[in-house]
């Protein structure tokens, strides 16, 4: 086998690691067993697990940007630009549900795009990773744009949407919801209206409201179990879902392990609880007095200042060192490789966007809500995994590009 041959196999294996383990669970030894070869032929080739990181997210990056070109290039033959505006958006829509379709399938491409999203968490953390976020970006941007015949800020608007989409679509368990819930969002992003804006959205949150019923999540017991959900959060956000342990978690709250392992008597239920405390937080950010401007805000569409209010969300609201968002983006991604999670993260993915409105919403502002939640995730994480020297205004000036675009479709 040539050195070429065993480095891609080394790559390929640690890509296929991290998409089922985290990058925690790709451990040089497990990634050597994994491609068959023995830990020094692996140390041989990639020193320091350090650089064979970097390796395998260049890997993935270079097997995602091919793949999603291949994907993609049927749609540049319909040369959308000579098309009127309607069939433009009908076939755009069409285009990113495939995508998002293709990039959460099981393989090869769900592999690729597990591993990416990884990187872009980690690209968070650690700006080593930043030039590899920003190649696959561009890239993206790129081929979506040259597939949808639209400027470089719309399909960069729409690969947001895509990575928040990417992360709330596990695949497995519940993919067809999943899937029905990502055509609905990407045609009433696209502008097709009359195609049941938010018919799905609700039909799906009634009935997991139904199947939840008898089991909602525990009260909050005391000043222990709030002390432990604010660590479990902090340290999520700061080292990912796959370091927690009850003893790094009991250790932040200044309590005895068993305390953490009485609370929550299980992995599953301990990230159950950290899905709904960062969900809590993200709802009640708004104190009770601008609860009321917030939802017209939000059910006007009003650009001009929802652009700073979803800054103050996605900047000001930290789990600890790190940006509260990076919590739901780890959580999310736990639901990618553990199914007893996916129930759960379904119903955090429904939630979304989930106001707190003084009457019942209509459908399609139920869905304009769910739009902005799921795009803000992906916008914050692509952000983020670069560096910046003007974060929050780095921040705003895409959400009001995004939102002006979504201004003229919605």
């Amino acid at each position: 086998m040539s050195k070429g041959q065993t480095a891609d196999l080394i790559l390929e294996a640690g890509a296929a690691l991290i998409a089922r383990a985290g990058p925690e669970g790709a451990s040089v030894r497990a990634i050597a067993e994994q491609a068959g070869v023995s830990a020094p032929a692996l140390q041989h080739h990639f020193p320091s697990k350090a650089g064979l990181l970097t390796g395998i997210y260049g890997h993935a990056v270079e097997r995602h940007l091919a793949l999603t070109a291949a994907a993609l290039a049927p749609f540049a033959d319909l040369r959308l630009a000579d098309e009127p505006l309607a069939l433009r958006r009908k076939a755009t829509a069409e285009m990113a549900a495939w995508a998002i379709r293709e990039w959460v399938c099981e393989g090869g491409q769900a592999t690729a795009s597990a591993t990416v999203l990884h990187l872009l968490v980690h690209a968070v953390r650690d700006p080593v990773h930043a030039a590899l976020a920003r190649r696959w970006l561009a890239g993206t941007v790129a081929a979506v744009g040259a597939s949808a015949a639209m400027e470089e800020g719309e399909a960069q608007f729409l690969v947001e949407l895509l990575v928040g989409l990417a992360l709330v679509s596990a695949p497995g368990a519940f993919r067809r919801e999943s899937d029905v819930l990502n055509r609905e969002l990407l045609a009433f992003a696209c502008g097709l209206h009359g195609t049941c804006n938010g018919f799905w959205l609700d039909r799906f949150r009634a009935l997991r409201e139904q199947a939840d019923s008898a089991s909602d999540a525990p009260a909050d017991d005391g000043t222990v179990h709030a002390e432990l959900l604010a660590a479990g959060v902090a340290l999520t956000a700061e080292v990912g879902a796959d370091a927690l342990s009850y003893r790094k978690i009991a250790a932040r709250a200044h309590v005895a392990p068993s305390s953490a392992l009485y609370h929550f008597p299980s992995r599953q239920a301990l990230l159950t609880a950290l899905y709904r405390e960062v969900h809590r937080r993200f709802v009640g950010a708004a104190p009770p007095a601008q609860a009321a401007e917030w939802t017209h805000l939000l059910r006007s569409g009003d650009t001009a200042h929802l652009a700073p209010m979803f800054t103050r969300l996605i900047v000001e609201q930290m789990a600890g060192e790190a940006p509260l968002f990076l919590t739901s983006c780890e959580l999310f991604l736990a639901g990618w490789r553990e199914p007893e999670l996916a129930p759960e993260a379904l119903l955090m993915r429904l939630e979304r966007g989930r106001f707190a409105w003084p009457d019942r919403p209509e459908p399609d502002e139920g869905l304009r809500s769910h739009t902005h939640s799921l795009w803000t995730i992906g916008l914050a994480l692509t952000q983020y995994s670069h560096p910046s020297a003007d974060r929050a205004g780095d921040i705003e000036r895409r959400l009001r590009a995004g939102l002006r675009f979504l201004e003229t479709t919605v």
